[in-house]
């Protein structure tokens, strides 16, 4: 009688293991099908890594440039592109944003008022304002 017991005994442990791994395996693969799909968000809402990245990060912050009526720098135009360009701040580095600002510059559309220096920004300001 005791020996029936104790087999018992390990048959519902036995069960309530294979159980316990099933559940965990259910939530294990849950949570790699949640992954891959932040995944491919990601990939589907990055910028090019091509030159046409480059050429549409110039583009939105030229359309920012031209909303600006005063003076500008750098954190202004990143915190403008986070608001109406979000999909190309995914990884966005600083050094581009300066970069599509230094050949905005070099078109003649804005001026570089001071260099900057350290953490201190350059100031822009464009060099005329059409009224739309």
């Amino acid at each position: 009688m005791l020996e029936q017991h104790l087999e018992n005994l390990k048959l519902a442990a036995k069960d309530q293991l294979k159980a316990s791994i099933e559940a965990a395996q259910a939530r294990f693969r849950e949570s790699v099908a949640a992954i891959e799909l932040v995944e491919r968000m990601l990939k589907e809402n990055s910028p090019p890594s091509n030159g046409e990245g480059t050429t549409q990060l110039t583009e939105a912050v030229r359309q920012e440039v031209r909303r600006f009526t005063g003076e500008f720098d750098l954190r202004d135009v990143l915190d403008a592109l986070k608001l109406n360009y979000p999909h190309l701040c995914v990884g966005l580095q600083n050094t581009s944003v300066s970069g599509a600002l230094r050949r905005i510059a070099e078109d003649g559309e804005i001026q570089k008022l001071n260099r900057g220096k350290g953490r201190t920004p350059s100031r822009y300001r464009r060099t005329h304002v059409t009224i739309s």
